[in-house]
């Protein structure tokens, strides 16, 4: 990923969006058509033991830790590495960053070596045999998530995967699916929503590459349950980073707040994004996974929203004592580009040639109406103190970030 050479600020004045990937839409109808041999497994005996893919992405550790914590479960955790060592190594780390080690991780969490990418997802006929007949759940978080690329980058990593858990699901024994999915599911919907409601027109081809994908893989996994397939689909807005301080170093959000940290500056405007902290977020994930009724669901995961703005970072940058001044955005970016760049700057580079995020605050009120009723079902969540949070949150993100930066001065020195 090269840097822009341009030589006059974007259009950006706060938090950054996508590029837009034109496909057609009987693309999308025919990848979004299970095809019609898939069909569920007997029933079979009973297994606590789990399938996890992203085990160590953002939201996959989460999850992963909640599995731990709250059950004598073995995870099987879909990981890359070049070796059962590396994956385990890959593992503690993303367990690391969320808190001390859970208690006998390491005998329970077993990495499986693969690439969703692949088919079987890259995992060996003996390990799929094995998961096949020991495990009697999946979570699926995976995804290949990059907000820039074009449809095709998805279809084989967050599509075809798809295919391959289904598959997964049929072999030896039946196995409930629990799919996460994104609430760009709705992008395209007109009309009044419920629970029961089917987004069958899609998001419009003119949606990002990444949020057409997890539509069409969200409309296989809707297919595959009315088939009698057990599946539950979690659908999650923007996830942010937990009150323990772990982030999402590749966030849109994280990437601005680095720049801020570093430059000590922040360009004058304003801007809006909900987001939901990754930890309370999975917190309910696994609540509701846990509901004896939680299979044939479509959780919409909005309710715990909060609307953070550029004047809400602000203040909490103020709070923990790390003071950013508001310049115009011509003088901001003059100062990013004059700054050192490392691979997350430039990534930041490539979300500042969009423009900012449009606020919606129509989509925003759709979007609690359809999460209300998973808001009921876990007894109505109490929302979040955006003040505490953002403290919090950016205490653990800039001390993340220093520690980062002195590696890599050591590497380099």
């Amino acid at each position: 990923m090269s840097t822009s050479t341009q030589s006059t600020p974007p259009t950006n004045r706060g938090f950054s969006t996508t590029l837009h990937t034109a496909v057609t839409a009987e693309l999308l109808e025919q990848d979004a058509a299970l095809p019609l041999d898939f069909m569920p497994a007997p029933v079979g005996a009973p297994s606590s033991d789990v399938f996890l893919t992203g085990a160590t992405g953002f939201v996959g550790a989460e999850i992963l830790w909640k599995i731990l914590e709250h059950s004598s479960a073995r995870v099987y955790c879909h990981v890359r590495a070049r070796s059962v060592e590396e994956g385990h190594e890959r593992l503690a780390q993303s367990l690391r960053t969320l808190g001390s080690m859970p208690r006998s991780w390491r005998a329970r969490v077993i990495p499986v070596l693969g690439d969703l990418s692949k088919p079987c997802l890259g995992i060996s006929g003996s390990e799929w045999a094995e998961i096949a007949a020991h495990t009697g759940t999946i979570f699926h978080v995976g995804a290949l998530v990059n907000h820039v690329a074009p449809y095709r980058m998805f279809r084989r990593p967050n599509i075809n995967a798809v295919h391959e858990l289904l598959r997964l699901s049929a072999t030896t024994a039946q196995k409930q699916i629990h799919h996460i999915s994104s609430l760009g599911y709705w992008s395209g919907y007109c009309g009044e929503a419920s629970e029961a409601s089917r987004n069958l027109a899609g998001p419009g081809a003119q949606a990002p590459g990444y949020l057409l994908s997890k539509w069409v893989s969200d409309r296989l996994m809707e297919q595959a349950s009315e088939r009698g397939f057990p599946v539950a689909i979690y659908r999650l807005g923007y996830v942010s980073g937990g009150w323990h301080g772990a982030s999402n170093l590749r966030g849109w959000l994280e990437l601005h707040l680095r720049a801020f940290a570093r430059l000590r500056l922040m360009p004058e405007g304003e801007t809006q994004l909900a987001v939901t902290p990754v930890d309370l977020l999975a917190a309910d994930l696994w609540a509701l996974s846990q509901r004896p009724d939680a299979i044939g669901q479509a959780y919409n995961l909005a309710y715990r929203e909060q609307v953070i703005s550029m004047a809400d970072v602000e203040q909490a940058f103020a709070d923990i004592g790390l003071p950013i001044r508001r310049v115009s955005g011509a003088q901001w970016y003059a100062a990013f580009q004059a700054a050192p760049q490392d691979a997350y700057m430039e990534l930041l580079q490539v979300f500042l040639q969009e423009s900012p995020p449009q606020w919606n605050a129509e989509r925003h009120a759709f979007s609690q109406r359809v999460s209300a009723a998973t808001g009921a079902r876990l007894g109505h969540p109490a929302p979040f103190s955006k003040s505490s949070y953002l403290k919090a949150m950016l205490g653990g993100f800039v001390q993340a970030d220093r520690e980062l930066q002195r590696r890599t001065n050591s590497s380099v020195a």
